[in-house]
């Protein structure tokens, strides 16, 4: 083997692997610029979270009937359509 096939042979493969580590940087910027992208998206959301945790609405003092009331108010007008077929 000559110098120059020798030196061939070496510029070959420090092409190959200038390429390699190329290739693995964007792929890794890629990457970084993604986990960036999505630990901005979830600071955001979580500011948002907090902020409507935080809303006071002016119906937050609602009086909600109780669900066995209600229940029966239910079984009640149902009762009362049925008749109301019933007749008609």
């Amino acid at each position: 083997m000559d110098i120059k096939e020798s030196h061939r042979d070496i510029s070959a493969t420090q092409e190959k692997l200038h390429k390699t580590r190329d290739d693995q940087t964007h792929k890794s910027d890629a990457l970084r610029l993604q986990l960036q992208n999505l630990q901005y998206e979830a600071y955001h959301l979580r500011q948002k979270i907090a902020q409507c945790k935080r809303f006071a609405s002016r119906h937050t003092e609602i009086n909600l009937v109780p669900v066995e009331e209600y229940n029966n108010i239910v079984s009640t007008d149902a009762q009362m359509d049925e008749s109301v077929s019933e007749e008609g």
